[in-house]
């Protein structure tokens, strides 16, 4: 799991299509709802790149990177 996380932090930082795809804030919420939380931390990064003062999605990210350090234990 961490391996994939990396994976999908480097896609985040790294990938230009990454910069051509959709994601909207109800998107993350939605998947974090759903359990998907790897996903929603993905988009959320996303977003929080595009849009740093978007304080909403930046907890988003701070609420789901604590989540993932706490199953790491």
């Amino acid at each position: 799991m961490l391996r994939e996380e990396k994976e999908r932090s480097s896609r985040v930082d790294n990938d230009p299509v990454s910069e051509e795809m959709f994601f909207t804030p109800t998107m993350a919420r939605l998947l974090e709802t759903q359990g998907h939380f790897d996903d929603a931390l993905f988009v959320y990064k996303i977003l929080s790149r595009r849009s740093p003062e978007n304080e909403g999605v930046l907890e988003g990210v701070k609420r789901l990177e604590e989540r993932a350090r706490l199953l790491r234990r």
